[in-house]
């Protein structure tokens, strides 16, 4: 009988176990492969999120920076050792290089040439650069308006190029903004009343009221209106198609005009003849016969305050008041100019409050600003929360003065109440209650408006995220 032979196979189910091992290892290697790419993938997805809001977020600073600060030559090639790079014909000023950087020294500096401003946010940083773009036809591609020729007034465009930057991941964006006049009055106006002291003489501005304006005699009213002339709107007519036939400084009221005699030929009242004043509701299509007259700008406009405050913040001029009773306003920040601007703010809203232009000077000045004083400020002085008023015998204000009180709050005696009184301010007033005038108001010019921080917007023309 043969024997069979019995193969030994033990340690065959440990060989089996380490296969199996091995190759779940091999697997799980494999999707470990897999989780960490698609993990990295998402965790690159979201950082190029959160880069490109970042990067959005940037175009938004850029255009609330706009907001305060639209002088071109702040954001123009403008030195004229780019000009080869750039062409000659986008520098707005290439007689004098270097002026795009001759700013308020308190201001960032937003040109490409000097590399933007980089800011950190939500975690990560964005780089904006702000490039004003010319109208002219034949301006180099790369700095080109969307729209060229003859602007309407008011109007430039800037391209912004954001870099947002989180992690490892950066994205782009591209917005081409363009401001717009806000056509608010140049022009003293309330709409409220406006009470003309006997002891009053008004010089070259038109005042204008949504209520009434008493006039009392003895009061002058002379001079020719530097800002609206005939009030009439050329070439648009978008907003007076009426024109007067004078271009004499004159009044304009909704309500009535008591006390006096030029109704019908400079003054014009809701009882005027043979032309009558009237509100224009919409600018843009309500008619208006040639019998009728109306405001020379968008009574309805509202001037940006909120913006005039955050840029008197960010050039150290913003004063918050919250004692009650009355303030004075001795001080004015040197070197100023048009763009400067100056918030007073009285926070305590359970009392009446007024604050007093009082910034002395060390000359006299010669007529026709005699009874006041030099050196002569300039800017935009804005007062929150209270009235305002002046006096004569102090420095020289050339420019706007904007008031918003609360309820009743007045613009009142401005200049001095007493006969002589001289107002020291050259410009307009801009008030959400009653104006009283009691002594001499004189501008000698149109107050520049057009780039003021809070007297025009901005548009978003175009939007777009750059992939290279």
């Amino acid at each position: 009988m043969t024997r069979r032979l019995i193969r030994d196979e033990s340690g065959v189910a440990l060989g089996l176990a380490i296969i199996m091992i091995v190759l779940i290892g091999v697997m799980g290697a494999g999707l470990l492969v897999f989780v960490r790419n698609d993990l990295e993938a998402v965790v690159e997805v979201n950082q190029g999120e959160k880069a490109f809001n970042i990067a959005d977020a940037g175009a938004q600073a850029a255009k609330q920076q706009l907001l305060v600060d639209k002088v071109a030559a702040h954001y123009d090639v403008d030195n004229t050792s780019s000009t080869s790079y750039y062409g000659s014909s986008c520098n707005k000023d290439s007689d004098n290089p270097g002026e795009s950087i001759a700013r308020n020294p308190a201001a960032e500096n937003w040109s490409p040439e000097e590399g933007g401003v980089t800011k950190n946010f939500a975690d990560g940083q964005f780089n904006v650069t702000i490039r004003w773009l010319s109208p002219i036809t034949s301006a180099d591609s790369r700095c080109i308006a969307p729209q060229t020729g003859t602007l309407p007034s008011g109007v430039d465009y800037y391209k912004v190029i954001s870099t947002g930057t989180y992690g490892n991941a950066q994205r782009r964006v591209e917005a081409i903004y363009s401001t717009y006049n806000l056509d608010v009055p140049r022009a003293y106006f309330t709409p409220g009343n406006i009470f003309i002291s006997g002891t009053a003489k008004i010089q070259n501005v038109s005042l204008f009221s949504l209520s009434d304006i008493t006039f009392n005699n003895g009061a002058e009213i002379t001079g020719t209106d530097l800002s609206y002339g005939d009030w009439n709107d050329p070439p648009s007519d978008k907003f007076n198609t009426t024109a007067r036939a004078t271009t004499a400084a004159g009044l304009g009221a909704v309500g009535q005009i008591t006390g006096s005699s030029s109704l019908g030929t400079r003054d014009f009242d809701v009882d005027s003849s043979p032309i009558r004043f009237i509100k224009k509701e919409n600018p843009e299509t309500d008619p208006q016969t040639a019998s009728q007259i109306t405001f020379p700008f968008d009574y309805k406009s509202q001037l940006d305050t909120e913006s005039m405050c955050e840029e008197a913040r960010r050039q150290g001029n913003y004063t918050a008041n919250g004692t009650s009773g009355n303030a004075s306003l001795s001080t004015w920040p040197a070197n100023s100019s048009y763009n400067t601007v100056v918030c007073y703010e009285f926070t305590n809203t359970g009392s009446n409050h007024t604050l007093t232009w009082n910034v002395d000077g060390n000359t006299n000045l010669a007529a026709p600003y005699d009874g006041c004083k030099g050196p002569i400020q300039e800017g935009t002085l804005v007062i929150k929360g209270g009235a305002f008023t002046t006096k004569s015998n102090t420095a020289l204000f050339r420019g706007v003065v904007v008031v918003r009180g609360p309820a009743g709050a007045e613009v009142s005696d401005l200049g001095s109440t007493s006969d002589t009184g001289n107002t020291c301010l050259d410009g307009f007033i801009n008030a959400s209650g009653t104006i009283k005038i009691a002594g001499t108001v004189r501008p000698s010019s149109s107050t520049e408006t057009s780039a003021r921080p809070g007297f025009y917007g901005i548009r978003q023309w175009s939007w777009r995220e750059l992939y290279q």
